[in-house]
């Protein structure tokens, strides 16, 4: 029998305990490179279970898993509850979240909810350095860290495994691409050189991040909003986890909510660090958005994406939009 197949008997047989019940139903929600989520349920019971691919999996499993532990002791309404934790088969059982999610960009009181949420499991630090131990996925201490990460991604950059039709185009977004970080990479390693202390943070500035902190991981419920995903939690730079907040290409946060957002962090950051910082991280962490989306152009993610896929033009498609929508978005924090 192999892996997959022994971890979906571990998780109907676990299940099956949960609702003292051998006539369970199992649903696949969601499947791919990052993970898979089933819906676990018997008439009006009904739980999630998530499990994280092999080459992460320790760590993913491991994130989510103590974020929860802490957002459930200090931030029970914004998350799902969790019921267990399986250590040797790697996998998240949790509470069944009823709601819908973001299909239109939030409005102000829900941006406001969001920073709220940010807000809360970061007002203990004694509980969550007790309680989350691992660092948030990217989680550097330095900008200049970030532009090596970007350097490496683009790097790996090409075209030659790429459908014909689409070769040209996105041979055309590659160069550009190239153009743009070689001059934004280069302006900011030499203002680094002139002004050492812009480039890292101390260890006793991280704050906890969710890690994928966006309303493309927000279920609207009667109660309110429910925050979900958390494999890339852990301690982070507030500085990275604001600047991608805004930028987060599914649902960027409009700049006119800048100084609001700013007003309700100031109570956990360090102020003068975060302004004289967060200018070169907009600049760069755009580009670690655009490695994001163009990471179709890496020929191993793409044969990932296109063996767990069903239609791997649609991604391209997709990504190839998501890239033009994304490089026309006006500068957020330039007058920082």
């Amino acid at each position: 029998m192999n892996k997959n197949k022994i971890l979906l008997k571990r998780i109907e047989s676990f299940c099956c305990d949960i609702f003292k019940s051998q006539d369970i139903e199992i649903e696949k929600l969601k499947g791919g490179i990052n993970n898979q989520v089933f819906k676990c349920f018997k008439e009006k019971r009904c739980v999630v279970v998530k499990t994280y691919p092999t080459s992460a999996m320790g760590e993913k499993f491991t994130a989510e898993k103590e974020f929860l532990k802490l957002a459930g002791s200090v931030a029970r309404e914004w998350v799902p509850k969790l019921i267990h934790a399986d250590s040797q088969y790697k996998f998240l059982v949790m509470e069944y979240v009823y709601g819908s999610r973001y299909t239109k960009p939030p409005i102000v009181e829900d941006v406001k909810a969001a920073i709220s949420f940010y807000l809360k499991i970061n007002a203990d630090e004694s509980i969550a350095r007790k309680l989350l131990k691992v660092q948030a996925r990217d989680g550097f201490l330095s900008v200049s860290e970030h532009i090596k990460l970007i350097e490496d991604r683009i790097s790996q950059f090409n075209t030659g495994h790429l459908p014909y039709k689409y070769s040209l185009e996105l041979k055309n977004i590659l160069e550009l691409t190239k153009s743009k970080w070689s001059y934004i990479r280069d302006k900011n390693l030499n203002l680094l050189n002139e002004k050492p202390d812009l480039d890292a943070i101390e260890k006793k500035y991280l704050k906890v991040s969710p890690g994928d902190f966006g309303f493309h991981n927000v279920i609207k419920t009667s109660k309110g909003l429910r925050f979900i995903d958390f494999e890339y939690a852990g301690w982070d730079d507030p500085t990275k986890t604001i600047v991608d907040f805004f930028l987060q290409p599914k649902f960027p946060i409009k700049k006119k909510l800048v100084s609001e957002v700013i007003n309700l962090i100031q109570k956990i950051i360090n102020k003068e660090i975060f302004f004289k910082r967060v200018t070169i991280m907009e600049e760069v962490l755009r580009f670690k958005w655009i490695s994001i989306i163009l990471s179709i152009l890496n020929t191993d993610r793409f044969r990932q994406l296109n063996d767990n896929l069903d239609d791997i033009e649609d991604v391209i498609k997709y990504r190839i939009l998501t890239y033009h929508t994304f490089t026309k978005q006006e500068k957020i924090f330039d007058l920082y």
